[in-house]
């Protein structure tokens, strides 16, 4: 499990992201967003983060959702 409760951390650990693309995100979220922006995220997004861990369906889900959004801004 990753030390911080991210969805792309998440998905990763997964299976459903590589480490290249984990990598990718990581740098494109450092480089658009200051800290504190990501500090919130990571604290407002736990609960979404706890149910992946629950549920497939539900994770695959937000893999479909996210990978939209994902491809968009993290593989410029």
């Amino acid at each position: 499990m990753s030390k911080y409760l991210t969805i792309c951390d998440e998905l990763h650990d997964q299976g459903y992201l590589t480490s290249l693309e984990l990598a990718k995100d990581k740098i494109y979220g450092r480089s658009k967003y200051p800290k504190k922006i990501i500090i919130w995220y990571c604290i407002m997004i736990k609960p979404v983060v706890l149910l992946m861990r629950r549920s497939k369906l539900f994770t695959k889900i937000i893999y479909k959702i996210t990978r939209v959004i994902w491809l968009r801004h993290a593989l410029k």
